[in-house]
């Protein structure tokens, strides 16, 4: 069998439904993809669906001659959650860092990677490595472990301890860090404008640790970052950007693993040709292509990709380092699918939700509350919404009211949006004063 017939193209397929279409099927078996990747509100209706459907992915895969496919979904926790209950539903990064304790990290990984493993799904897009350094980012938030290099690290290289300890590929985000920017990249290309300096001591130093973990896969920040290229382009996204990709990330920094796009139907990313910036992305030194839920629509994009990827010889390189990520996937034994939402897991949850709960300040030393039947409790809530199109957070039900009013039944719950109008405010701190 020739080389051409056993190494795929490197490109993640997406798709519209619980099981994969024939023409899915088909360019894994012969090649023009080396897996699929799945979203939440797209591909996943139960653990049980997803294991048929990833058992359909890989005997696609075995029939065409292939190691191991792709089967990649973002479970990061918190509020990023691609597969939902009954998979145990872990606190998010900043709930990690709040708890305090890096063991408590690596088991929480290690818990989302069997469970994920046992469903059919072998590449988790995590740990999100971005950093918090302005807190009211829409895209990164509470998806950080803080604005502290050394802790960010620290707690990433133990999610991917876990992760791939369990038989599944981590792929640290968002390379080079896109915490110092307020864009949201779903919208446009935002531009990351701090030193090279700051970038060296702050962004990277958690990716440094990450490579040094051996994290499997790396994706990469849909942001220019003027500071990193040799002219200063701040049109030049990371992912067309040889500097950033080849002498940054490979040469200097080591990294001998995948380099995977972020998807590539965001808006950062040029929508009149995406064929061309995928391209572009594979000769700068991207090794996978991650196709994006709005490309489902629009599979003459995918078709033009696929054509230019069998173009280029810069695909070939990027092609086989894809095929020995999927050669150590086939090491993965699934666990039996009573893993996922096993007493276990839930208890660990359920720890890490305790042990994360934190007081950042008490000035009028109202705590612990002490109750009496006189007293009245309210408890206001911003309603769960997604603030991105990855995001998950409005598949959450708030359950804290509920919580409260278990043992003061005296309870008042209200709710406004994640952005309150003056209205609102007024109308919440009306119903506090009571």
């Amino acid at each position: 069998m020739d080389r051409q017939a056993v190494v795929a193209r490197p490109l993640l397929r997406v798709f519209t439904g619980l099981q994969p279409p024939d023409g899915v099927l088909e360019a894994i078996r012969i090649g023009d993809a080396a897996g699929v990747a799945l979203y939440r509100a797209l591909n996943v209706e139960s653990p049980a669906q997803l294991r048929a459907l990833g058992d359909a992915v890989q005997a696609a895969a075995m029939a065409g001659g292939h190691p191991t496919a792709i089967v990649a979904i973002d479970q990061e926790g918190g509020q990023l959650m691609g597969v939902g209950e009954p998979a145990t539903q872990f606190g998010g990064n900043l709930a990690l860092a709040a708890a305090g304790s890096i063991e408590l990290v690596r088991q929480v990984g290690e818990a989302m990677g069997r469970e994920l493993l046992a469903m059919g799904v072998n590449v988790s897009w995590a740990p999100d490595l971005d950093l918090a350094t302005l807190p009211e980012s829409p895209a990164v938030g509470a998806r950080s472990f803080g604005d502290d290099p050394a802790l960010a690290g620290a707690m990433g290289a133990a999610t991917i301890a876990g992760l791939q300890g369990a038989g599944v590929a981590a792929a640290a985000k968002h390379f080079p860090g896109s915490g110092a920017t307020l864009a949201d990249p779903h919208h446009g290309l935002p531009v990351v404008t701090v030193s090279r300096e700051t970038l060296e001591a702050r962004e990277l130093a958690p990716f440094r640790d990450a490579v040094a973990a051996g994290v499997r896969m790396i994706m990469i920040s849909h942001a220019a970052y003027p500071a990193l290229e040799p002219d200063g382009d701040a049109t030049r996204p990371a992912l067309r950007s040889p500097a950033i990709l080849r002498h940054l990330l490979r040469d200097r920094m080591g990294f001998e693993g995948v380099v995977v796009s972020d998807a590539l139907d965001m808006g950062a990313v040029d929508q009149s040709d995406v064929a061309a910036a995928a391209i572009d992305a594979i000769e700068a030194g991207v090794d996978l292509l991650l196709a994006g839920p709005g490309q489902v629509d629009r599979p003459e994009e995918l078709a033009d990709m696929v054509a230019a990827l069998h173009a280029s010889s810069a695909a070939d390189v990027a092609a086989a380092r894809v095929h020995e990520l999927r050669r150590w996937l086939a090491g993965g034994v699934p666990p039996d699918l009573a893993t996922v939402g096993c007493a276990e897991h839930v208890a660990l949850a359920r720890d890490l939700g305790r042990r994360s709960v934190t007081l950042v300040r008490d000035d009028a030393r109202l705590l612990p509350v002490r109750t009496t039947d006189e007293l009245r409790v309210a408890v206001i809530t911003p309603t769960p919404t997604d603030l991105t199109p990855a995001d998950t957070s409005s598949q959450v039900t708030l359950r804290l009211a509920d919580a409260v009013r278990e043992r003061h039944a005296a309870t008042v719950a209200h709710q406004v949006t994640i952005d309150p109008s003056e209205a609102e405010i007024e109308r919440a701190v009306g119903i506090a004063r009571g």
